[in-house]
Protein backbone atom coordinates (compact mmCIF):
# COMPACT_ATOMS: atom_id res chain seq x y z
CA UNK A 1 0.00 0.00 0.00
CA UNK A 2 2.31 2.49 1.09
CA UNK A 3 4.52 1.77 -2.40
CA UNK A 4 1.04 2.38 -4.42
CA UNK A 5 1.21 6.10 -2.57
CA UNK A 6 4.97 6.55 -3.44
CA UNK A 7 4.26 5.41 -7.33
CA UNK A 8 1.65 7.69 -7.42
CA UNK A 9 3.54 10.71 -6.16
CA UNK A 10 6.05 9.54 -8.69
CA UNK A 11 3.72 9.53 -11.56
CA UNK A 12 1.62 12.60 -10.62
CA UNK A 13 4.47 15.41 -10.71
CA UNK A 14 4.58 17.80 -13.13
CA UNK A 15 8.23 17.57 -14.98
CA UNK A 16 10.12 20.36 -14.89
CA UNK A 17 13.58 21.14 -16.27
CA UNK A 18 15.02 20.64 -12.88
CA UNK A 19 13.42 18.05 -10.96
CA UNK A 20 12.75 17.50 -7.15
CA UNK A 21 12.65 14.38 -5.94
CA UNK A 22 10.38 13.94 -2.37
CA UNK A 23 12.38 11.81 -1.19
CA UNK A 24 15.07 13.04 2.16
CA UNK A 25 18.18 11.87 1.10
CA UNK A 26 20.14 13.49 3.85
CA UNK A 27 17.97 12.00 6.53
CA UNK A 28 19.13 8.46 5.37
CA UNK A 29 22.34 9.82 4.26
CA UNK A 30 22.68 8.81 0.74
CA UNK A 31 25.71 9.77 -0.66
CA UNK A 32 25.39 12.56 -3.16
CA UNK A 33 26.95 9.93 -6.40
CA UNK A 34 23.42 6.93 -5.15
CA UNK A 35 21.42 10.51 -4.60
CA UNK A 36 21.76 12.26 -8.49
CA UNK A 37 21.21 8.03 -9.83
CA UNK A 38 18.03 7.70 -7.89
CA UNK A 39 16.78 11.49 -8.82
CA UNK A 40 18.18 10.47 -12.78
CA UNK A 41 15.85 7.30 -12.36
CA UNK A 42 12.66 9.07 -10.78
CA UNK A 43 12.88 10.98 -13.75
CA UNK A 44 12.74 8.20 -15.73
CA UNK A 45 10.13 6.50 -14.24
CA UNK A 46 7.49 9.99 -13.75
CA UNK A 47 7.68 9.93 -17.88
CA UNK A 48 7.31 6.36 -18.28
CA UNK A 49 4.53 6.05 -15.74
CA UNK A 50 3.06 9.65 -18.01
CA UNK A 51 3.16 7.57 -21.18
CA UNK A 52 1.42 4.46 -19.75
CA UNK A 53 -1.70 6.70 -18.88
CA UNK A 54 -1.33 7.74 -22.11
CA UNK A 55 -0.97 4.58 -24.02
CA UNK A 56 -4.08 3.19 -22.03
CA UNK A 57 -6.39 5.98 -22.64
CA UNK A 58 -5.65 5.60 -26.27
CA UNK A 59 -6.14 1.73 -26.51
CA UNK A 60 -9.73 2.40 -24.58
CA UNK A 61 -10.11 5.32 -27.21
CA UNK A 62 -9.28 3.39 -30.79
CA UNK A 63 -11.16 -0.09 -29.63
CA UNK A 64 -14.46 2.42 -28.87
CA UNK A 65 -14.37 3.93 -32.04
CA UNK A 66 -13.74 1.11 -34.51
CA UNK A 67 -16.93 -0.48 -31.91
CA UNK A 68 -18.71 2.61 -33.27
CA UNK A 69 -17.81 1.98 -36.59
CA UNK A 70 -19.12 -1.62 -36.85
CA UNK A 71 -22.24 -1.30 -34.98
CA UNK A 72 -24.11 -1.68 -38.30
CA UNK A 73 -22.11 -4.48 -39.46
CA UNK A 74 -21.77 -6.41 -36.18
CA UNK A 75 -18.60 -7.84 -36.79
CA UNK A 76 -16.76 -5.49 -33.77
CA UNK A 77 -16.20 -9.35 -31.74
CA UNK A 78 -15.07 -11.12 -35.28
CA UNK A 79 -12.50 -7.73 -35.57
CA UNK A 80 -11.11 -7.46 -31.91
CA UNK A 81 -10.68 -11.99 -31.75
CA UNK A 82 -8.77 -11.28 -34.98
CA UNK A 83 -6.72 -8.89 -33.67
CA UNK A 84 -5.90 -11.25 -30.59
CA UNK A 85 -8.14 -9.99 -28.01
CA UNK A 86 -10.35 -11.94 -25.59
CA UNK A 87 -14.02 -10.84 -24.82
CA UNK A 88 -13.21 -10.16 -21.45
CA UNK A 89 -9.86 -7.79 -21.81
CA UNK A 90 -12.34 -5.98 -24.97
CA UNK A 91 -14.77 -5.26 -21.82
CA UNK A 92 -12.47 -3.90 -19.49
CA UNK A 93 -10.94 -1.64 -22.26
CA UNK A 94 -14.36 -0.52 -22.90
CA UNK A 95 -15.63 -0.13 -19.14
CA UNK A 96 -12.30 1.80 -18.17
CA UNK A 97 -12.87 3.98 -21.22
CA UNK A 98 -16.39 4.80 -20.07
CA UNK A 99 -14.79 6.26 -16.90
CA UNK A 100 -12.38 8.40 -18.84
CA UNK A 101 -15.23 10.08 -20.59
CA UNK A 102 -17.07 10.11 -17.33
CA UNK A 103 -13.76 11.95 -15.28
CA UNK A 104 -11.95 13.27 -17.79
CA UNK A 105 -9.41 15.51 -15.60
CA UNK A 106 -8.27 12.13 -13.79
CA UNK A 107 -6.82 10.67 -16.83
CA UNK A 108 -3.46 9.20 -15.05
CA UNK A 109 -5.93 8.34 -11.49
CA UNK A 110 -8.39 5.60 -14.22
CA UNK A 111 -5.16 4.75 -16.12
CA UNK A 112 -4.02 3.12 -12.97
CA UNK A 113 -6.68 1.30 -11.57
CA UNK A 114 -6.73 -2.49 -12.17
CA UNK A 115 -9.34 -4.07 -14.35
CA UNK A 116 -10.92 -5.75 -11.14
CA UNK A 117 -11.48 -1.70 -9.86
CA UNK A 118 -12.88 -0.76 -13.38
CA UNK A 119 -15.28 -3.79 -12.93
CA UNK A 120 -16.42 -2.27 -9.32
CA UNK A 121 -16.50 1.02 -10.31
CA UNK A 122 -18.95 0.13 -13.83
CA UNK A 123 -21.13 -2.40 -12.17
CA UNK A 124 -24.78 -1.49 -13.15
CA UNK A 125 -26.22 -0.45 -10.01
CA UNK A 126 -23.01 2.03 -9.33
CA UNK A 127 -24.34 5.64 -9.44
CA UNK A 128 -22.31 8.54 -10.72
CA UNK A 129 -22.61 9.93 -7.65
CA UNK A 130 -21.01 6.54 -6.29
CA UNK A 131 -18.54 6.78 -7.98
CA UNK A 132 -17.45 10.31 -7.65
CA UNK A 133 -16.75 9.58 -4.17
CA UNK A 134 -14.11 6.70 -5.04
CA UNK A 135 -12.90 9.13 -7.85
CA UNK A 136 -12.04 12.36 -5.69
CA UNK A 137 -10.95 10.31 -2.73
CA UNK A 138 -8.29 8.68 -5.33
CA UNK A 139 -9.14 5.22 -3.94
CA UNK A 140 -6.95 2.56 -5.87
CA UNK A 141 -6.62 -0.85 -3.64
CA UNK A 142 -10.06 -2.87 -5.24
CA UNK A 143 -11.55 -4.29 -2.15
CA UNK A 144 -11.43 -0.72 -0.64
CA UNK A 145 -13.50 0.36 -3.37
CA UNK A 146 -15.28 -2.29 -3.14
CA UNK A 147 -16.32 -1.42 0.59
CA UNK A 148 -16.81 2.12 -0.33
CA UNK A 149 -19.19 1.50 -3.11
CA UNK A 150 -21.46 -1.47 -1.05
CA UNK A 151 -23.76 0.58 1.26
CA UNK A 152 -24.96 2.80 -2.36
CA UNK A 153 -25.22 0.00 -4.15
CA UNK A 154 -27.16 -2.13 -2.13
CA UNK A 155 -29.41 1.41 -1.57
CA UNK A 156 -29.82 1.31 -5.40
CA UNK A 157 -30.50 -2.16 -5.92
CA UNK A 158 -33.68 -1.49 -3.08
CA UNK A 159 -34.64 1.85 -4.59
CA UNK A 160 -34.62 0.59 -8.33
CA UNK A 161 -37.14 -1.94 -7.38
CA UNK A 162 -39.75 0.81 -6.15
CA UNK A 163 -38.93 3.36 -8.71
CA UNK A 164 -41.37 5.02 -10.18
CA UNK A 165 -41.41 6.31 -13.86
CA UNK A 166 -39.77 10.04 -13.97
CA UNK A 167 -41.09 12.31 -16.42
CA UNK A 168 -38.31 14.77 -17.29
CA UNK A 169 -40.23 17.05 -19.26
CA UNK A 170 -43.60 19.20 -17.88
CA UNK A 171 -45.43 18.55 -20.75
CA UNK A 172 -48.15 20.97 -19.38
CA UNK A 173 -45.83 23.93 -19.40
CA UNK A 174 -45.85 23.85 -23.36
CA UNK A 175 -49.57 24.25 -23.35
CA UNK A 176 -49.36 26.91 -21.27
CA UNK A 177 -47.10 28.78 -23.46
CA UNK A 178 -48.81 28.09 -26.20
CA UNK A 179 -51.96 29.76 -24.76
CA UNK A 180 -49.58 32.63 -23.68
CA UNK A 181 -48.43 32.46 -27.83
CA UNK A 182 -52.61 33.23 -28.86
CA UNK A 183 -52.77 36.41 -26.64
CA UNK A 184 -49.32 37.54 -26.50
CA UNK A 185 -48.41 41.62 -27.43
CA UNK A 186 -45.87 42.29 -30.42
CA UNK A 187 -43.90 43.23 -27.23
CA UNK A 188 -43.67 39.89 -26.25
CA UNK A 189 -43.13 37.82 -29.76
CA UNK A 190 -39.62 38.77 -29.73
CA UNK A 191 -38.98 37.44 -26.78
CA UNK A 192 -41.21 33.70 -27.08
CA UNK A 193 -38.95 33.45 -30.34
CA UNK A 194 -36.04 34.22 -28.69
CA UNK A 195 -36.49 31.74 -26.06
CA UNK A 196 -38.19 28.94 -28.22
CA UNK A 197 -33.99 29.07 -30.50
CA UNK A 198 -32.34 29.14 -27.07
CA UNK A 199 -34.60 25.91 -26.32
CA UNK A 200 -34.22 24.52 -29.67
CA UNK A 201 -30.20 24.58 -29.23
CA UNK A 202 -30.55 22.67 -25.90
CA UNK A 203 -33.02 20.65 -27.19
CA UNK A 204 -30.23 19.83 -29.93
CA UNK A 205 -27.79 19.29 -27.28
CA UNK A 206 -29.50 17.19 -25.25
CA UNK A 207 -30.28 14.85 -28.38
CA UNK A 208 -26.85 14.47 -29.16
CA UNK A 209 -25.54 13.57 -25.27
CA UNK A 210 -28.62 10.77 -25.83
CA UNK A 211 -27.12 9.88 -28.63
CA UNK A 212 -23.63 9.03 -27.39
CA UNK A 213 -24.88 7.77 -24.54
CA UNK A 214 -27.23 5.14 -26.64
CA UNK A 215 -23.55 4.58 -28.84
CA UNK A 216 -21.68 3.13 -25.17
CA UNK A 217 -24.53 1.20 -23.47
CA UNK A 218 -25.15 -0.53 -27.46
CA UNK A 219 -21.20 -1.46 -27.29
CA UNK A 220 -21.57 -2.49 -23.27
CA UNK A 221 -24.58 -4.72 -24.11
CA UNK A 222 -22.71 -6.06 -27.05
CA UNK A 223 -19.96 -6.92 -24.72
CA UNK A 224 -22.32 -8.34 -22.48
CA UNK A 225 -23.69 -10.67 -24.89
CA UNK A 226 -20.60 -11.42 -25.99
CA UNK A 227 -19.57 -12.66 -22.27
CA UNK A 228 -22.80 -14.63 -22.00
CA UNK A 229 -22.25 -16.80 -24.95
Amino acid sequence: MAMNKSLAKLKNKLETETYKSNFDFESYEIDPETKNFIIEKEKNLSKNFRKNSDLMFQICKDLYEVSIKLKENNVFMNWYESCGLSKDLVSCFMKRYRLYIEFQDNKDYISSLSDLAVKYLTNKNVTYDDRIQVIENKIKNAEEIKETLLPGELKNQKEFSHKREFNYFDFKNIEKIKKKILIAEPVEINKIKNDIKTMKKEMLELENLLKEKENTLSNENNISLFEKN
